[in-house]
């Protein structure tokens, strides 16, 4: 039976995580059906659009890919695998209402409060600029602002919540629900949201009668990179400062080992740092200006919700199921110190490669071929066996298909590139993971992406080294495949084409 399974990123790091995962479900380690969403108050944060315009373009390749009819793929593929079942006015969840935007004061209505309970703020909230901080972009590094309002607005009948409160009530009939939340503990949003979110999660199924089939599992991410102070006054004084990261941490795990001593919160629970912090080079302190680069800290922690996700069985009895990331050596990180994944060590390894292939191949040594160069090559043998007979490049349907499909691997070049370049503790650390070199040039001057992707590459580059550690064809034998390959009758349109390149650039066994 498989389950239902939701996906919550919190705050700024959560969103990150978000806009990682998709890339997750493109190739083939998310679940099949999957729920996501992002709460976050700063709502114009550059992270959170991003992360939403990524789910929209691979739900609008996943449609053509596997409902569509006309340019399917097989249905047992890996390539965009998961269902991403989110909608555009439902996955995303501000505590405050961003037409209104109150400070603290404003959102209790402090001055019609008698005198007790204002002195009772007074004392929580002592800070004159604590009570007056405007939450128009989140809750700047402040758990205890961010719980005040979570707590206050979560009741609400949002279409967010509404999906997963009402997939609760299927569990009366055998269904299986899990639910996974990513945040940092040193933010405002995150650190507040990912006990009270969980807890408000086992009160609705303590009230339903539910004591079975729903699974809560979470990921923390640990102070894992630093930026610069800013250089602005107020700034400095409002935003979230790298340098209280570590205090700030300290006590938000304090606090939460106390909670989950006290009550069962998660059933599972994964803790993600870095050391050293990795340093980013510039400063926002929220607002469409905050887009910050992927981490691989990051990828850690939606590795972990795929094998929360994808795991056979919970065993919600076992009071040490927390996990951690460590590597094996300071000055190297490779695909042995990726986390494993349905009991492969080299499942992550082999879908990302294989992907990463994909994309190289269909951007650099195919996609001039399919717009511009086709009519010259009806002749051959690779034309004949995967496009005559199953669609027309002359359509311009089929080439803007064709022109979305290498935006969509062009963006998540660019991404595995800076996850890698950008993830480097300092300038010895190596991380030997994928020769990003191969398909983009890296520029750490360059403030927040530093990652441009090469115009085209030389004969010189090696798709078999793309990979390291990792056995895989030859880009003349991909040529040879694709050539003599014989359509299952599944298969549609541009499918037949990437479907056939896909399972080209698949990873050997003998890693």
């Amino acid at each position: 039976m498989s389950a239902d399974c939701y996906l919550i990123g919190i705050g700024g790091s959560g969103s990150k995580c978000i806009d990682n995962y998709t890339y997750m479900c493109a190739s083939g380690l998310g679940p099949d059906d999957l729920w996501m969403g992002i709460v976050d108050q700063d709502q114009p944060n550059g992270n959170v659009a991003k992360a939403k315009k990524n789910i929209t373009n691979y739900q609008n390749l996943y449609k053509k890919f596997r409902s569509e009819g006309q340019n399917n793929i097989l249905s047992n593929s890996n390539l965009f695998k998961t269902n991403i079942r989110s909608k555009k006015n439902d996955m995303d969840w501000a505590p405050i209402d961003e037409t209104t935007i109150p400070n603290l004061k404003e959102l209790f209505e402090y001055n019609i409060l008698n005198d007790d309970l204002k002195h009772l703020m007074e004392c929580l909230y002592h800070s004159e600029k604590d009570l007056n901080l405007s939450l128009k972009e989140g809750f700047r590094g402040r758990p205890s602002i961010g719980t005040a309002a979570m707590i206050a607005r979560m009741q609400e009948d949002a279409p967010f919540w509404l999906n997963i409160f009402d997939a609760l009530d299927s569990v009366s009939q055998g269904k299986e629900i899990r639910i996974f939340l990513i945040s940092s503990v040193f933010g405002g949003t995150g650190a507040s949201g990912f006990p009270s979110i969980a807890r408000l999660i086992r009160s609705i199924l303590k009230n339903k009668g539910i004591t079975e089939n729903v699974y809560i599992g979470g990921s923390l991410l640990l102070p894992y990179f630093s930026f610069p102070k800013p250089e602005d006054e107020t700034d400095r004084d409002e935003s979230a400062l790298s340098d209280a990261f570590l205090q700030q941490s300290r006590g938000a795990l304090n606090y939460y080992y106390r909670l989950f001593k006290k009550e069962k919160v998660f059933d599972e629970l994964y803790l993600t740092g870095w050391d050293p912090l990795i340093q980013l080079n510039y400063f926002d302190s929220g607002g469409t200006g905050q887009n910050n680069p992927p981490l691989m800290p990051e990828l850690y922690s939606c590795l972990s919700a795929s094998e929360f996700f994808t795991k056979e069985k919970i065993d919600t009895d076992d009071e040490n199921s927390v996990y951690y990331t460590s590597r094996n050596s300071e000055s190297e990180f490779n695909w042995a110190d990726i986390p494993s994944l349905n009991n492969n060590k080299n499942e992550v390894k082999n879908l990302i490669g294989q992907f990463t292939r994909t994309a190289v191949s269909f951007k650099y040594d195919w996609f001039d071929t399919l717009t511009k160069l086709w009519k010259s090559e009806k002749g051959t043998s690779w034309y004949s066996s995967l496009i005559k007979s199953y669609t027309d490049l002359n359509s311009s349907n089929t080439q803007d298909l064709i022109v979305e499909i290498n935006n969509y691997f062009e963006n998540y070049l660019l991404w595995i590139s800076s996850v890698i370049n950008h993830s480097k503790s300092s300038v010895n650390d190596k991380l030997d993971l994928i020769e990003t070199n191969q398909f983009s040039t890296f520029n750490e001057e360059t403030l927040k992406t530093g990652v441009e992707l090469i115009a085209k590459r030389s004969g010189s580059k090696n798709i078999q080294q793309l990979i390291a550690n990792s056995n895989s064809n030859s880009a003349d034998k991909i040529f040879e495949i694709m050539s003599e390959y014989k359509k299952p009758k599944e298969l549609s349109g541009i499918g037949v084409f990437v479907n056939a390149l896909y399972d080209a650039c698949i990873t050997k066994e003998g890693n």
